[in-house]
């Protein structure tokens, strides 16, 4: 099966002669290069709205698609492994995912390791979807979906 062309310009870039794996990088300089790559997915996809929020302490982004509500809400926990990546290195694919499933997307930009180790990533996101469960359903969010994924996420 061939490779999907936009996956394939990732991995041709990664393979490049003279380019140095991210893990062979300092880390600022990875850290900017994956946000790089995750961003290459394409221009931004237009949606309703996009807002920074603070989900108590964690920066959030949350976008909203096209249409009245309430919408099903997707907390979306961005790659890289707990010690790269962003909520803007991952802007396009969160715009992406609402536009196409309709959904309000909770774009999570959780503390990064070796600054802020385990289990702060985690911690972030357990507040956010805390926070998605009581302070957003005021603002058009389906009830039920949020309900459902609460229950998921209960230790």
């Amino acid at each position: 099966m061939p490779v999907d062309p936009a996956a394939q310009a990732v991995l041709d870039i990664l393979n490049a002669p003279g380019v140095p794996p991210l893990d062979e990088l300092p880390l600022d300089a990875a850290r900017v290069a994956y946000d790089q790559l995750a961003g290459f997915a394409g221009g931004p996809v237009p949606v309703h709205r996009v807002e920074e929020r603070t989900a108590g302490s964690v920066p959030v982004r949350l976008y909203w698609p096209d249409g009245d509500g309430p919408h099903p809400v997707v907390i979306w926990i961005h790659g890289g492994g707990g010690v790269l990546g962003s909520a803007v290195g991952y802007d396009p694919q969160a715009r992406d995912l609402c536009a196409r499933a309709r959904c309000l997307v909770v774009n999570v930009d959780y503390r990064l390791a070796p600054e802020h180790p385990f289990p702060a990533a985690l911690d972030d996101v357990r507040a956010v979807a805390s926070w998605v469960r009581t302070a957003l359903p005021g603002i058009g969010i389906d009830r039920q979906a949020v309900e459902i994924f609460a229950a998921l996420c209960r230790p």
